[in-house]
């Protein structure tokens, strides 16, 4: 899907790659040009929004979904969005 990796990695993370190498090459380029940087470049810490979004729209309008089939689920969750884009709007 060519979407970046932007995998937060612990400070003594070990550069072997068990399984994901990807998670290898985001050490090596931590290591390499350090932690702020690597942030800036990955535009790493933006998770939070998308949370708060989430958030206020399961706050407003429920966390559960009434249709069965994974179809119609994205139909109402799209609704459930619109509608919320309706009511922030008023």
């Amino acid at each position: 899907m060519n979407i970046e990796p932007a995998i937060s990695i612990r400070k003594n993370a070990s550069s072997k790659a068990r399984g994901c190498p990807l998670r290898r090459d985001e050490v090596l380029l931590i290591r390499k040009v350090g932690y702020d940087v690597w942030k800036q470049l990955k535009d790493a810490g933006r998770r939070w929004i998308a949370e708060i979004v989430f958030s206020s729209i399961k706050r407003v309008l429920g966390e559960d979904l009434l249709s069965k089939k994974f179809k119609a689920q994205k139909v109402e969750a799209g609704l459930k969005v619109m509608l919320y884009n309706k009511f922030i709007s008023l």
